[in-house]
């Protein structure tokens, strides 16, 4: 990942636990964040099943356009690797992070074992904080199919303009 992507990253995940922990502490009823842990647990989980799934078809269009071939060039932004690479560290960071989504979404559904409010909230928060953080994955590999687009598309439209020009 791009330095500055990993910093925005940690920022943002910073941020909103931190918030997310107080503005809950200080707005709900306690009571009631059990049964809305649980519901948006089960959410959650569905939710990302689907960007499971985004992932998966993002990977197998991807392997098969020619927008591939161009990312085997160096990285300007880290001259050590190709962009080929770079994308896989965004998709690899991409599945881990919903992956921890998920086995914190299965903790909070075991979590009324642990009878203590600020457990609760630090789950919540967590659960609030990974799904904001997976919407900014989401983000990144959706720029990945904007570029592959506008390259796919330049492609056809020279391929076009080549044949036109030779009749």
């Amino acid at each position: 990942m791009y330095r500055y992507h990993k910093i925005s990253v940690i920022i943002i995940f910073l941020l909103s636990f931190i918030s997310i922990f107080f503005i809950s502490l200080i707005f709900f009823d306690m009571g009631e964040i059990k049964n809305f842990i649980n519901t948006f647990s089960t959410s959650l989980i569905t939710f990302m099943s689907i960007t499971f799934g985004f992932y998966l078809a993002s990977l197998s269009i991807l392997f098969s356009s020619k927008y591939l071939g161009t990312l085997y060039v160096v990285d300007p932004l880290i001259p050590t690797q190709c962009k080929i690479h770079t994308l896989k560290y965004y998709i690899t960071d991409a599945i881990c992070i919903a992956l921890a989504t998920i086995i914190i979404c299965f903790v909070s559904l075991i979590a009324p074992i642990i009878n203590n409010v600020y457990f609760y909230l630090a789950i919540f928060a967590l659960l609030i904080t990974l799904f904001i953080i997976n919407f900014i994955f989401i983000y990144f590999i959706f720029k990945v199919f904007i570029n592959a687009l506008i390259t796919q598309s330049l492609e056809k439209f020279k391929e076009n303009k080549d044949e036109n020009s030779s009749r």
